[in-house]
């Protein structure tokens, strides 16, 4: 993005969350409840492209690390059975493990990458490439939501914050994890480019209310979805 478009920059953390959360919501109905309404998918492809964005900053901003990934992690454990029910229908699956996952692998990846950058400056390209292979092979072992290409969407945006050509690089990076992730409506993601430009770099309000609402809007409206498909079904 070149300097002249930044007055155009006008979502804040908050409103990318809010756009995140809703399309996710109507992603997880499509999947749940209404199997055959196509476009509720198609709008969710938007949701973990901007969640993915949101990690890659907060993981740039936060000042306690160890902090931030326990709270992902404890919300993460948290979603596991809604996300289960909401899937599967069942309290254990274990063919996929939740987007909350997905984001951890994601940020020990970074923090990976920041610590060899520290100690092994000269070989930071190697780690980069090293982490991100890791990266990706945990996530395809552990079956995260996503998979490898989750985990590597992440460290594109972290990367891609560094760079003047960012927005060039996200769209080629984001075109290769799509076709990765299948095709199809996979494309569609790369719309969730579109607000993502549209950030100005602030979190927006920020209190403990509204950070915890966020986190535990994932969990509870899974848990809902799933009992709300039991019932139907």
């Amino acid at each position: 993005m070149t300097e002249k478009l930044r007055p155009y920059r006008c979502l804040d953390g908050l409103t990318l969350k809010c756009v995140a959360m809703a399309a996710m919501l109507l992603d997880h109905a499509g999947m749940t409840l209404f199997p055959d309404v196509l476009w509720l998918r198609c709008v969710g492809r938007l949701a973990f492209p901007v969640f993915a964005f949101l990690a890659a900053e907060g993981f740039a901003y936060t000042r306690n690390f160890r902090k931030y990934l326990a709270r992902m992690a404890v919300f993460a454990v948290f979603a596991e059975i809604p996300f289960n029910l909401a899937c599967s229908g069942h309290i254990l699956c274990w063919e996929k493990q939740n987007v909350m996952w997905t984001l951890c692998l994601a940020l020990l990846l970074l923090r990976g990458i920041g610590w060899a950058r520290e100690k092994l400056p000269d070989w930071e390209e190697v780690a980069i490439v090293a982490a991100l292979v890791l990266g990706m092979l945990a996530g395809e072992i552990l079956r995260v939501d996503y998979g490898g290409e989750g985990v590597a969407m992440v460290l594109l945006f972290w990367l891609c914050r560094r760079e003047k050509g960012g927005a060039l690089c996200q769209v080629i990076g984001m075109f290769a994890l799509c076709a990765w992730l299948g095709g199809g409506i996979c494309y569609l993601a790369m719309l969730a480019l579109l607000p993502i430009w549209l950030y100005n770099g602030q979190s927006g309000p920020r209190n403990k209310v509204i950070q915890y609402t966020c986190y535990v809007f994932y969990p509870v409206h899974l848990l809902l979805l799933g009992i709300l498909t039991q019932y139907i079904s």
